[in-house]
């Protein structure tokens, strides 16, 4: 186990998560506009070249070499001491580095890698961290204001909402049941900054309890028409709201079905009408599905190929 957080660290450096930081948060003091384009609008392009050149061969082919029975249970142990201020930046980075980026860079065949080899460890990682006493807390968001950065209250907060991503993205009830309640904190937390209420809260064309929410809500228009302009407070309650509209999907299917492919898992019946329903949304090639799910019965794992062999390959 020494030797493998040993390995693990010299993968993780500080010098990674900071820069996979300030590669994947947007500065301080950026527009409420800036936020929507950066998370709700067309994939930059250029960001996510960054990432995969910063993670992909030294970063992400490593670690897949290293079992994720083998991490240490105590993930937090790759990190600083929680009470110093290294540790808010380099927790979300790392939470970022497990979850998001995977998500962003890793294509057809590798995309089994982000969800069922990274994902896990991330949705480990932030049940670690959302065990942490109050005042030693990543997503505190007093702890963020008060760093010499002079970070603003809309700063502070999106690095706060974004740890919430992998309990999200989870699939058991118990974890999105405990999503929501922090989703839900959030939503209270912004409503009292801006000393406004949630128009969600009264509009009947806001009920995302539907299945086909979530891939609606990202199809746009975005914001939806129940909320106006692109302000700080509107960025926060749409989050809330995509946040709010994956419970939909869990309680219908108990799992994501766009998922379904990338984990070699078969659809059922029901999943196909659905994903039949709801169009292009994280639909997955039928060869390269094919070929992970062989993977899966086999029982092995195809190593990580990268873009340019994904591209040969696709070819």
């Amino acid at each position: 186990m020494v030797e493998v957080t040993t390995r693990l660290r010299a993968i993780l450096t500080p010098k990674l998560l900071s820069s996979i930081y300030h590669l994947s948060v947007p500065v301080p003091g950026s527009t409420a506009k800036t936020l929507f384009t950066r998370f709700y609008g067309d994939t930059d392009t250029a960001l996510t070249q960054s990432l995969y050149d910063l993670t992909f061969h030294q970063v992400f082919v490593p670690l897949s070499y290293i079992p994720s029975e083998a991490w240490p249970k105590d993930l937090l142990s790759l990190l600083p001491n929680p009470a110093t201020e290294d540790f808010l930046v380099q927790a979300l980075a790392l939470l970022l580095l497990l979850d998001q980026v995977p998500r962003l860079i890793l294509k057809r065949h590798d995309t089994r890698w982000a969800y069922g080899f990274f994902g896990p460890l991330a949705l480990r990682l932030s049940q670690q961290l959302d065990e942490l006493p109050s005042h030693l807390r990543a997503d505190g968001i007093d702890r963020w204001l008060a760093l010499e950065s002079g970070l603003s209250w809309a700063d502070a907060m999106l690095r706060c909402s974004l740890h919430l991503l992998p309990f999200v993205h989870a699939e058991d009830p118990a974890t999105q049941t405990r999503a929501q309640v922090i989703n839900e904190a959030t939503r209270q937390a912004v409503e009292a900054h801006f000393h406004l209420i949630d128009p969600s809260r009264l509009d009947p064309r806001a009920d995302v309890s539907h299945p086909t929410s979530l891939p609606r809500l990202v199809a746009g228009p975005i914001p939806p028409p129940y909320y106006t302009g692109k302000r700080y407070d509107v960025f926060f309650f749409f989050d809330c709201q995509i946040n709010k509209a994956h419970v939909g999907v869990l309680k219908k299917f108990e799992r994501y079905p766009w998922r379904n492919a990338p984990l070699g898992r078969d659809n059922t019946r029901s999943e196909v009408e659905y994903l039949e329903d709801i169009g292009d949304f994280a639909r997955m090639d039928d060869r390269v599905a094919g070929e992970i799910g062989e993977d899966v019965r086999r029982g092995v794992w195809r190593p990580l190929r990268g873009w340019e062999e994904e591209a040969e390959c696709a070819a």
